[in-house]
């Protein structure tokens, strides 16, 4: 994780510094998925995510994994917004 964690630092650098085209998979705010969160690609730029992209298609074992998963995926976001929620005037 470390290691992902520094290749996207430094992309993030490099597209917060001009350089464009730069695309990294990230855990962002998005409608790609009924999730309101979903690590999906982004396209990095100046201002941070410009855009994100949906993940593509997926065969029918990807689906079906998927859809098994999206509701525990779910709980858990919501698990992380109430705790900034119950905690944001300690942040």
């Amino acid at each position: 994780m470390a290691f992902a964690a520094s290749v996207f630092a430094t992309q993030l650098m490099r597209a917060l510094s001009g350089e464009t085209g730069i695309q990294e998979c990230s855990f962002v705010e998005s409608s790609v998925t009924d999730a309101p969160f979903f690590s999906s690609p982004v396209s990095l730029g100046k201002e941070g995510v410009q855009e994100v992209h949906h993940f593509g298609e997926l065969n029918e074992r990807e689906q079906a994994n998927f859809d098994d998963m999206l509701p525990t995926l779910q709980g858990q976001i919501q698990k992380g917004i109430d705790f900034v929620k119950e905690n944001e005037s300690k942040l």
